[in-house]
């Protein structure tokens, strides 16, 4: 110090003897010991009044040759005016200012972060400024790293998201060199660079041995950092021993399992970088790195398992339908299902499910999707029995199986289908008779078993006796041996014990023939009511089959092949450099081709001259990830050409980007457009062959201006009767009728009106209207459909309703019905009854369960609601009384 700190007094009372204090040289100590603390005071013109041994330092002189200065005699002009701006600003205001500043330091432009306070005189005012500051340089180096490292994990994407990475990594570390490497053979001898970067240029890839290299220094660990001397531990000749490469630091990248997968390095020809610094950002980096590498392999895999799904697409017994993951829409059926609905593989391609539905509730295609939507969120199958229709019209009951799966790497869902229509009739006629129990029972193509309630088998039927090897009276009345597995044992009891308690319950369970054999089977257990008794009729079904096709197509490896040949569009598939490197034969076919002709071409001749510019500004969109539609006409090899649709979407082909060409031969239906649009017959076959009956309706008059022939079998009159009456005269409500026909609106729907039939007869129809101007007069066009069947089914179902209610809510014991996801859906009064509490409504709407609101789906509805609810859905956790998905009760609000 070149100027004397204030004196500091001993304290009053001191020991007699002791050594006396002195003040100032204790101060003087203080300052000086404060090695990375700079402490300094100015007068109010800005000379330098006294400085520490840790401002000599800064400043590289003593404190002799600084007091007395200014910080413009020993910094740049600019800065000075920014210190010297700070120090008026604590002078004028006489309060503390903490604040970074930029200040030189041997040379070098360092930040610091200052605290500056006036020194007051006797009389209050400021005289001088006193200031200590520490040098945050290295601080904020990390953290500009650190954020910078942060921005490039999150932003690296894409084919060259390594190549990204440390280009970012050497970047930010200053190194020479950085690196992300593999192992590349079995034995871990070996590694090959995904990418590195060489003085700012990205390599290409290449193997090493680890032995020859630093990286041997880092298998088995997590982290290795040689600030300098590392050269001697690569091979003479290699590139960075060439290079002259002397640091090192590397990095381990593991997988989810704790595997080692490779490396992350980074290098230089000058010592590193501080040893915190650079393993902090190897580890952000590795992290990124270690992900993409599993989900790359990830990738790798499902492209390597989909194999043999189409033969056994094929061969399957059931009716399987593979729709689409978004629009529930029908992209490929199997033969079985053209067999079990009666239409051509085309056709159901060209349907919607509604279309081979009941299509009435429960039995919609909107029901339809809501159990797809189920299907979605499921982690296991959803199974349930379906309303189906024929290409003839008859209904048929079918067992469906939804299931997620992905296929060529896309969602998809798929619907096994089974028709159990003669299962359903042969248990309805069960329960309604006795007499016609016994027929049915032994006709069953399932094996059947009747349970008591002393878990004894009192019946099974032929086809039990032929699944399992044993005669029907060696199993009534009986139990099961001693020699089957009690674990075997119990599954089976437990299943008879909680349906004769009511509960229906299905499984799929591994049975023992008589003579050892084991098979899969799936059970279907019921409660019903046999000679006045509780009994539980068990539905056995053989699924050894099913299992192993399941199996099959799980393990399938040949699903492209397959499909790409056995497409009946024509497929294209185009490399990056836009050579041709596949064609199905629908492809050949559709242009004349052979195979040969087509493989590795980049200018086919099929291209018209027109569309070939089209194509060469397309297929790069493609490649980059943007679909395409569109139409064209292209060229057969005999020079004839044709219209075609075109699909152009991007794939992953063997691990590269390639571009998938559709097409599909529209000629036809080009024609069949025109002929639609120019012939009035076909509008008239359209029109007689609807189901429903259509009348076209003077909007003024209400004289009926058409009707097709399902309005004459609906009313009873020809047509030529139809055309003299009223829309008022069919009507039981003409009033309502002539009111809704004038009215402004344009399109009408009455969900209940009723009419008249000739004979007099009145029923319920459903009506949906719609206007429009023809030839100048303003028309009706009316859809009219009997619901009397449908009136019937909905007044069945309130009874139901209502009968369930009442056993619901006069049962002794305690009762609560809860959704999939364990939610609390209802309880009955013994419930409340029995735990004090009250059953009070939920205020507000019921959410739709296909536009779910964000987060979680009833916080609409909570009086608990948060911020947190509305935006994330939460987790379903165990609880007290089971499980719960509520964020309320993770965060003990309830």
């Amino acid at each position: 110090m070149s100027a004397n700190p204030s004196d500091v007094q001993p304290p009053s009372g001191a020991a007699a003897g002791a050594a006396p204090l002195q003040p100032e040289l204790t101060l003087q100590q203080l300052l000086d010991n404060s090695t990375t603390v700079r402490v300094f005071a100015k007068d109010l013109a800005g000379r330098y009044l006294f400085v520490n041994r840790a401002f000599e330092q800064h400043v590289g002189r003593p404190a002799a040759e600084i007091v007395g200065l200014t910080p413009g005699d020993i910094v740049p002009a600019e800065v000075a005016a920014g210190l010297r701006a700070n120090d008026r600003r604590v002078i004028e205001t006489g309060i503390p200012l903490e604040v970074e500043e930029t200040n030189v330091i041997r040379g070098e432009r360092r930040t610091l972060l200052a605290n500056k306070f006036p020194l007051l005189g006797p009389d209050g005012r400021p005289y001088a400024v006193c200031g200590i500051s520490i040098d945050i340089t290295e601080r904020k180096r990390t953290e500009e790293a650190l954020r910078r490292a942060a921005l490039a994990v999150s932003t690296a994407e894409g084919p060259q998201v390594f190549e990204a990475l440390v280009r970012q990594l050497a970047d930010i570390l200053g190194a020479g060199a950085a690196m992300i490497s593999v192992f590349s053979d079995a034995r871990r001898t070996q590694m090959r660079s995904l990418a590195a970067c060489l003085d700012g240029r990205i390599l290409r890839s290449f193997d090493y041995e680890l032995a020859k290299s630093p990286c041997a220094g880092v298998v088995g660990q997590e982290f290795r950092y040689v600030r300098e001397g590392v050269h001697p531990e690569f091979a003479p000749g290699t590139l960075f021993a060439e290079r002259g490469f002397d640091s090192y630091a590397a990095y381990s990248l593991s997988a989810s399992t704790g595997e080692q997968l490779g490396l992350i390095v980074v290098m230089d020809r000058r010592p590193l970088a501080e040893r915190a610094l650079t393993e902090a950002m190897l580890k952000i980096f590795a992290v990124r790195a270690a992900a993409e590498i599993e989900r790359a392999r990830a990738d790798e895999a499902l492209r390597a398992s989909e194999a043999s799904y189409r033969s056994i697409f094929e061969a399957s017994e059931d009716a399987i339908f593979v729709h689409d993951w978004d629009t529930g829409r029908i992209l490929d059926v199997s033969p079985k299902a053209a067999e079990l609905y009666g239409h051509s593989r085309e056709a159901l391609l060209d349907l919607r499910v509604g279309e081979v539905s009941a299509n009435v509730p429960p039995y919609t295609e909107q029901d339809a999707m809501r159990l797809v939507q189920q299907a979605k969120v499921r982690s296991t199958p959803l199974r349930f029995e379906w309303r189906a229709r024929h290409r003839d019209g008859h209904l048929m009951w079918h067992e469906v199986t939804l299931k997620r799966a992905t296929i060529a790497g896309e969602p998809r869902i798929l619907a096994f289908a089974r028709d159990i229509t003669e299962a359903k009739r042969a248990e309805e006629a069960m329960r309604a008779s006795e007499a016609q129990y016994r027929a049915i029972f032994n006709a069953s193509a399932d094996a059947l078993v009747l349970w008591n309630s002393e878990l004894k088998r009192v019946d099974v039927n032929p086809a039990y006796e032929r699944l399992y090897g044993f005669a029907r009276e060696e199993v009534l009345n009986a139990t099961y041996p001693d020699h089957l597995p009690l674990e075997y044992v119990e599954r089976r009891r437990e299943l008879v014990r909680r349906t004769l308690a009511g509960e229906p319950c299905q499984a799929e369970l591994e049975a023992i023939r008589k003579n050892g054999e084991r098979f899969h089977i799936e059970v279907r257990t019921i409660p019903i009511q046999h000679r006045g008794e509780p009994h539980v009729l068990a539905i056995v079904r053989d699924i050894t089959e099913r299992k192993r096709s399941e199996q099959a197509l799980r393990a399938s490896e040949e699903q492209y092949r397959a499909i790409f040949n056995a497409s009946v569009d024509g497929l294209l598939l185009w490399d990056a450099d836009h050579r041709i490197v596949d064609a199905n034969q629908a492809f050949l076919s559709m242009h004349g081709y052979h195979r040969d002709e087509l493989i590795g071409a980049t200018h086919p001749v099929f291209i018209p001259p027109e569309l070939e510019r089209e194509c060469s500004v397309l297929l790069p969109k493609i490649l980059a990830g943007t679909p395409c539609r569109l139409e064209a006409r292209t060229q057969r090899k005999d020079g004839t050409t044709f219209d075609v649709e075109i699909h152009g979407i991007p794939v992953q082909y063997q691990g590269r980007p390639h571009v998938l060409i559709i097409l599909r031969d529209v000629t036809e239906a080009r024609r069949a457009e025109e002929r639609l649009r120019a012939s009035e017959q076909r509008y008239r076959l359209l029109f007689e062959m609807e189901s429903d009956a259509i009348l076209i309706v003077d909007a003024e008059s209400l004289r009926l201006l058409d009707a097709n022939r399902a309005a004459e079998s609906l009313w009873g009159y020809g047509r030529a009767e139809l055309l003299t009456m009223t829309a008022a005269d069919l009507s039981a409500e003409s009033a309502l009728t002539r009111s809704s026909i004038q009215s402004p609106e344009g399109r009408i729907h009455i969900p209940l009106r009723y009419h008249r039939r000739r004979d007099g007869t009145v029923f319920p129809v459903e009506i949906t209207s719609n206007r429009l101007y023809l030839d100048g007069r303003k028309i009706v066009i009316s859809t009219v459909r009997d619901i009397t069947e449908r009136k019937r089914s909905e007044d069945a179902l309130r009874l139901s309703e209502e009968q369930y209610r009442a056993v619901f809510n006069a049962t002794a014991d305690g009762l609560v019905l809860r959704d999939a996801l364990n939610r609390v859906v209802d309880v009955n009064p013994a419930l409340l009854a029995m735990t004090g509490r009250a059953r009070t409504p939920v205020a507000g709407e019921v959410p739709n369960p296909l536009d779910p609101p964000s987060g979680c789906a009833f916080h609409p509805r909570c009086p608990y609601a948060t911020d947190r609810c509305r935006r994330e859905s939460p987790a379903l956790k165990p609880a007290r009384d089971g499980e719960v998905a509520c964020h309320a009760v993770e965060e003990d609000r309830l």
